[in-house]
This record gives structure tokens, C-alpha cells and sequence, in this order.
């Protein structure tokens, strides 16, 4: 079966005036964009190159440069935070890793604090997260904190 076809290219002269609106708002849009706030909270963590990763279970908890602690997508103050991983750690046979988010201008005593903080509650061991280095910069000193001395 046959249909017939009743479709004809468009002949006429181009609206100029529709386009040009369209641009606009397009425009528009891409420059608002960055304005728009991202939920969650910036971290700029420290770069670093060939660093293998970790197979045991883990507990995040990131630390913002102003040193307020976020654990579970939740500002904590420490005592709640020893409380929450505690809880955390009995539901593991072996001890996970604490495994901390640091912005970079974190001040050390905070992750010096924390450090102690996972020993206390019973963490096997505490571990800074990085971001991959750049190729075009150079290695920045990258330490990993480990809460028994």
C-alpha cells in the first residue's frame, strides 16, 4: 500500500525576528546559568598523582575550610559525630577506614581533631581524599592521616 505524499520543502523567506528571539533566550539562559546556586557544599580538595585506591568499606565525612564537619549529607558537631560513628563502625565486622573530604584550606589541627576523633569511636584507620593530579602542574605534598601513632 501506497500512502501519498503531501509533504513540500518550505520555498518562503526565513522569519528573522523568530530566530533572533530564540538566540536571545538562549543566550540568556547560558549566561543566568553560573548564577544559579548548586546545592551541597564546595570542597577544593588537594591534587595528587598515583595514589591507589581502597577495596574495605569506607566512612565519609567531609570538612568545609570554615572546619564544620558533614557527615550522611548533615552538618554534625563533634559529639554527635563520634556518636554517629560509633553507631557506624559496630555495623562492620573489621573496622572501616574514616575517609576524609578536606578542602584544602582546611586548618590541620581540624584534621588533627578528626583524626583522633576516629580513633575514639573506633576506626581502623583515617585517610585524605585527593583529586586526580593535573599533567600541567606540579605534585603538591599529599599526606595520609592515620589515627594510631
Amino acid at each position: 500500500m501506497r500512502f501519498p505524499v503531501t509533504v513540500k520543502p518550505f520555498t518562503g523567506q526565513w522569519d528573522v525576528a523568530a530566530w533572533t528571539g530564540t538566540l536571545m533566550l538562549v543566550l540568556l539562559f547560558i549566561l543566568l546559568l553560573p548564577l544559579v546556586p548548586t546545592p551541597g557544599v564546595r570542597l577544593e580538595l588537594p591534587a595528587a598523582a598515583d595514589l591507589p585506591g581502597l577495596d574495605e568499606p569506607v566512612l565519609p565525612v567531609a570538612v568545609d575550610r570554615e572546619s564544620r564537619f558533614y557527615f550522611r549529607n548533615q552538618v554534625v558537631d563533634e559529639s554527635a559525630l563520634l556518636h554517629q560513628l560509633q553507631t557506624e563502625a559496630r555495623q562492620y565486622a573489621r573496622p572501616p577506614a574514616l575517609l576524609i573530604h578536606a578542602d584544602r584550606r582546611t586548618p590541620y589541627e581540624t584534621l588533627v581533631r578528626l583524626a583522633l576523633l576516629a580513633r575514639q569511636a573506633g576506626l581502623s584507620r583515617a585517610l585524605l581524599a585527593t583529586q586526580p593530579a593535573d599533567s600541567r602542574s606540579p605534585e603538591p605534598f599529599t599526606s595520609t592521616v592515620s589515627p594510631r601513632s
